[in-house]
């Protein structure tokens, strides 16, 4: 297998670990996030902002770009879906929004397979958020948030210098389910007024 294979496969696999240990972690309700933890006021209007976090990231570069880290049905694809959503049909788009090459957002997307052969066909680099808050058929649900301390392996991953915050949701389409799942990394402009 060449190097750079190994690095696609080992790339998937890192994805989707980093996925699966978000999907494991203590997710709140927004009042019970903000009951447990301190966060300050900016950070806190990132978190529950109901807009799009790809046009919000876009005001403060002019460098924005999207890396698909991994988009597929695999095993390990499937591990990372809730119990309550095991479906065979379902896809894992892993990606971070970055800023140049520095990333800001680690995104993890449950997407059903029937919208990823139509709706979503044409994705590729393009931001998920585009075609989201573009089609008034998708409905967001409320937030659920989650703090990742510097020790949880998704913050250690990413060598946070601090704790980590994120949020996921739900969309409606039709008969379908997406979630999306959001992790402001370090540096991101969720962390500190730009």
């Amino acid at each position: 297998m060449s190097s750079a294979s190994q690095n696609n496969v080992d790339s998937t696999q890192t994805s989707c670990q980093l996925a699966q240990a978000l999907a494991s972690a203590t997710w709140l309700s927004v009042n019970d996030f903000m009951h447990e933890y301190t966060v300050d006021q900016e950070t806190a209007h990132w978190l529950v902002d109901i807009e799009s976090l790809t046009e919000r990231l876009q005001m403060y570069t002019d460098a924005f770009s999207v890396k698909v880290l991994y988009q597929g049905s695999d095993t390990l694809a499937r591990n990372v879906v809730s119990e309550g959503s095991a479906d065979a049909s379902v896809q894992i788009r892993n990606v971070e929004l970055n800023h140049g090459t520095t990333p800001w957002v680690f995104a993890s997307s449950l997407l059903p397979a029937a919208l990823c052969a139509n709706e979503f066909s044409a994705l590729g680099t393009k931001p998920l958020g585009k075609i989201l808050f573009n089609d008034v058929r998708f409905s967001r649900q409320p937030f659920e948030l989650v703090y990742l301390p510097q020790t949880h392996p998704f913050a250690k991953y990413y060598q946070s210098p601090h704790d980590l915050v994120g949020r996921r949701s739900a969309f409606h389409f039709l008969t379908h389910v997406l979630w999306v799942t959001e992790i402001f990394l370090p540096g991101c402009p969720a962390y500190h007024k730009v």
